[in-house]
C-alpha cells in the first residue's frame, strides 16, 4: 500500500509540475525553446552514505548529472533522482532480480529490447509527437552476472536517447560496498587470509 501511494504521489509531482510548465503559456502560443541547462540544486534531499549503509549500493553520480535527491525505498531500492540535461530521471537500484521496479503497467508506443554496453535494457517509451511534452520512458535491465535490477525513468521527454543516456549514467556510476565476509578477514574463495 505504502509502495502504491509514494508512485502515486512521485507521478502527482511530475504531472503537477508539467502544468505549471503549461500554464507559462495558456495561448497556446508558440514559444522558441531555450537552450537547456541543467538545473540549479540548492539542497540535495536524502543522504548517498544511507544506500549504502543499508543496501550496500553505492551510487555516486558525477557532476554532468546533478542530483535532488537520495532515497531508499521497499527497504530493498536505492533511489537517485538525477537530471539529464533539464530533464529529471529516476533511477532504482536493487540486489537481485527485481520485476517492474517503476510499476508502470501502460501501454507504450515503443517496446524493445536494446544492448547497451553489454546490458540487455527493455525501453519503453511514447512517440514525442502524440504526447507534446508528457513523453513519459521507462527503461529496465537486469545484470546476471552482478545479480543487480537497474531502472530509470523520464516524465518529459523519455525517448530513447534519453533512456539511455539516463540508463548508462546510472549503471556506470552505481558500485556495491565489499560483501561482509570480507570484512571479517575471508577472502572471494570464503577461505581465512
Amino acid at each position: 500500500m505504502k509502495k502504491s501511494v509514494l508512485i502515486l504521489l512521485i507521478a502527482s509531482l511530475f504531472f503537477v509540475f508539467a502544468a505549471c510548465n503549461n500554464a507559462d503559456n495558456p495561448a497556446g502560443d508558440e514559444v522558441q525553446p531555450e537552450e537547456p541547462e541543467a538545473p540549479i540544486i540548492e539542497e540535495v534531499l536524502g543522504d548517498p552514505s544511507e544506500l549504502e549503509e543499508q543496501l550496500g549500493i553505492i551510487v555516486n553520480m558525477p557532476e554532468e548529472y546533478p542530483v535532488s535527491r537520495y532515497a531508499v525505498i521497499n527497504e530493498n531500492q536505492a533511489q537517485v533522482e538525477f537530471y539529464v540535461g533539464s530533464d529529471l530521471v529516476l533511477g532504482r537500484v536493487a540486489k537481485g532480480n527485481v520485476e517492474n521496479m517503476s510499476e508502470v503497467v501502460s501501454q507504450f508506443d515503443h517496446d524493445e529490447t536494446i544492448d547497451l554496453n553489454g546490458l540487455t535494457v527493455r525501453l519503453r517509451y511514447d512517440d514525442a509527437d502524440n504526447n507534446a511534452n508528457n513523453t513519459l520512458g521507462v527503461a529496465d535491465a537486469y545484470d546476471a552476472e552482478q545479480d543487480v535490477t537497474y531502472m530509470v525513468s523520464i516524465l518529459h521527454n523519455g525517448g530513447s536517447e534519453n533512456l539511455q543516456t539516463a540508463m548508462q549514467a546510472l549503471v556506470e556510476n552505481t558500485t556495491f560496498a565489499a560483501a561482509d565476509n570480507a570484512a571479517d578477514g575471508e577472502d572471494a574463495s570464503g577461505e581465512e587470509a
